[in-house]
């Protein structure tokens, strides 16, 4: 029953693991949009549209930070129980 237990949680560790580094996917990629939209030409004049994109770009940033934590958290476990 402990074994089960211990399996259940390791299992759930991984499938979080793996959500994290999907949700890591997709900020990236709105990440690159978002700095290619900043770069467009119709965009260097427009400073509403800098600010937002800029304000995105932050927040995209932040999400991205706490997702690599969480990851390096995930993966520093899950590395732990491999190792016994």
């Amino acid at each position: 029953l402990i074994d089960e237990y211990k399996a259940e949680q390791e299992l759930k560790k991984q499938n979080d693991l793996k959500k994290v580094e999907e949700r890591i996917f997709v900020l990236e990629e709105e990440s690159n949009s978002l700095n290619e939209e900043m770069n467009a030409p119709e965009n260097a004049s427009n400073v509403s549209k800098l600010m937002e994109i800029t304000k995105k770009l932050e927040e995209s940033k932040a999400k991205l930070e706490e997702l690599y934590e969480a990851w390096e958290e995930y993966s520093a476990q899950l590395a732990d129980k491999q190792g016994n």
